[in-house]
């Protein structure tokens, strides 16, 4: 069905409907002047028409519906309400026998009550894609609540607690009066319409513009308002007998709400693939399972094209047409931007490397600069010396002094090469071992062993981890201590490396003075760089020195309690 034949559809069902309602409101209003009317035929026509509407409402809503549950609630709803005015019909029109008419009465009960039920389970499965605990908690209790009013109805006659009904002489003469019972029904199904339309009401929302769709409340006011004034009575007790049953427009009420909601997409629909195909410029069709094609596209059955079928689960196909001509171009354009984007990779490749060569290339250099800029007074210190040598080697009279001035120049080399392993390690570690501080003073022992002097170490705290920042500490100290002293006057050199038991590491350098008068004078002369001993107290350090029996000794103790690499 296309979209204007639908227009024209429902604009004659709303006039048919609107009629019904227009003779209705004058005979309410008129009172028994036009009560011509409402002849029989009219109304037999009315119950007619609203049987061939609701049928085909439902049998179109299964055609459209998307989502298989709603779908299913749909068709229970609209078998419900066609059900329910068959049979007012067939006991308002047809039967005449009061046995008969109180049995369809009867029956006619339980679809009454089933449609506000499936009406509020359509609510709450909109929505939902799946069965959740909650949403099955709600459906198993409105179950249990609807079978139990429904049955108390049905089994009225056995208790009379729902409808009170006059005999005369064992027979039934149609009038009947409401026990309490049937209160709690009628407002369970008014619960059931209201938390529908409530339910709906916040379902029903758009969510780009994050409007609400209100055509479920706006009739949902005027069913209660309709519903509120026939329980009341204010239409009269003609009103009945004369236009029927007034659930008929209940049932329509219900209905226009679920037709706005799926007109208005708001519940799942399948329609509007005609127009969809139509715009679109894809060579497409669906095709149901006798091969008809049921939705095409209009550059659908060109020639010189690619046809792609997909089956569909259930049956039927769709079939995908691509033009050849338009392959070929795509693939000659996808195949000269391949080669472009091969060039650019491989010139980005090329750059990237050179970034990266130029990276290595700056850090060594930054690292160079830092080694300078932090060993540059040793630096000096070797070049004078190599000037000293150069003039001993000049005047050539002096072999001993020149030999000292050598070994001098081995022990600040050993000092530099280790001090620079320690700003690598720095740089790559945050905490560096005993074992390297180790290797750097006894290679320093090893040069000094050059000048005649016995030296030896003691490492006592292996598998010990100091901050760089104390690492070197130790290592600065030791040689500015080795740096200071005279050599000519110190006949052997022994280091500790000891962990106290207050948590301090000391380096302890033991010196035995050459021809000591053990007077108590300290012949070695040594007194550290004040920039030293500030850096050691910064950082917690203790340096001592004093003179015991024929040695010479000079200490410095720090607990280690920095954390990483931060300052050097």
């Amino acid at each position: 069905m296309d979209k204007i034949s639908e227009k024209i559809i429902y604009r004659i069902v709303i006039m048919i409907i609107g009629s019904f309602l227009i003779i209705e409101a004058i005979y309410l209003f008129s009172g028994d002047k036009y009560q011509i009317l409402y002849a029989p035929s009219l109304r037999i026509t009315k119950y007619l028409f609203f049987i061939m509407f609701f049928t085909s409402w439902g049998a179109f809503t299964n055609y459209r519906c998307a989502n298989r549950n709603i779908k299913n609630l749909l068709n229970l709803l609209s078998i419900c309400i066609v059900a329910e005015v068959m049979l007012d019909f067939i006991k308002d029109i047809i039967v005449f026998d009061i046995g008969l008419t109180k049995a369809f009465w009867y029956i006619g009960l339980l679809p009454e009550y089933l449609i506000p039920f499936f009406f509020y389970m359509t609510a709450l499965a909109h929505g939902e894609t799946a069965m959740t605990k909650k949403l099955h908690t709600k459906i198993i209790w409105s179950m249990s609540i609807t079978a139990i009013c429904v049955l108390a109805i049905l089994t009225n006659e056995l208790h009379h607690g729902i409808f009170h009904l006059n005999y005369k002489e064992g027979l039934w003469d149609l009038t009947y009066s409401y026990e309490p019972a049937y209160f709690i029904i009628y407002i369970w199904a008014v619960l059931c319409y209201a938390m529908a339309i409530i339910i709906l009401i916040i379902k029903a929302r758009n969510i780009e513009t994050k409007k609400y769709f209100w055509l479920p409340i706006t009739i949902g006011i005027i069913l209660f308002c309709y519903t509120f004034a026939f329980v009341a009575g204010l239409f009269g007790p003609g009103y009945v007998k004369a236009t029927g049953d007034p659930g008929l427009y209940i049932y329509l009420i219900v209905v226009a709400i679920l037709e706005g909601l799926l007109r208005k997409r708001f519940l799942p629909v399948n329609s509007g693939y005609g127009e969809f195909f139509l715009s679109s410029t894809v060579g497409m069709a669906i095709e149901d399972e006798s091969g008809r094609v049921k939705y095409r596209t209009r550059n659908y059955g060109k020639k010189d094209v690619l046809s792609i079928v997909h089956k569909i689960n259930g049956g039927g196909r769709v079939t995908f047409e691509e033009n050849v001509e338009t392959l070929k171009l795509l693939r000659y354009s996808l195949e000269r931007k391949n080669k472009e984007l091969t060039v650019q990779k491989a010139a980005l490749d090329a750059k990237a490397s050179l970034e990266g060569e130029l990276m290595a290339v700056e850090y060594r250099n930054r690292l160079y600069n830092e080694v300078e800029d932090t060993l540059a007074n040793k630096f000096s210190m070797v070049r004078v010396l190599i000037d000293l040598v150069n003039k001993e080697l000049k005047g050539n009279d002096n072999p001993r002094s020149v030999n000292q001035l050598l070994k001098k120049i081995s022990v600040l080399i050993t000092y530099i090469k280790r001090k620079c392993n320690f700003i690598l390690l720095a740089k790559e570690n945050k905490k560096i071992s005993t074992v390297e501080v180790e290797l750097a003073i006894r290679e320093s022992l090893t040069s000094i062993e050059t000048l005649g002097i016995n030296c030896a170490i003691m490492n006592g705290t292996v598998g010990e981890k100091l901050s760089t920042i104390v690492a070197m500490l130790f290592f600065d100290w030791y040689e500015e201590l080795v740096e200071t002293f005279s050599y000519a006057e110190v006949d052997s050199f022994a280091v500790t490396f000891l962990k106290d038991a207050d948590g301090y590491v000391k380096l302890t350098a033991f010196l035995d003075a050459a021809g000591s008068d053990k007077s108590g004078k300290n012949p070695i002369q040594m007194k550290f760089s004040h920039a030293l001993v500030s850096r050691a107290k910064d950082y917690g350090g203790i340096i001592k020195s004093h003179y015991e029996g024929n040695s010479y000794i000079y200490s410095i103790a720090m607990r280690d309690n920095m954390e990483g690499n931060d300052v050097l």
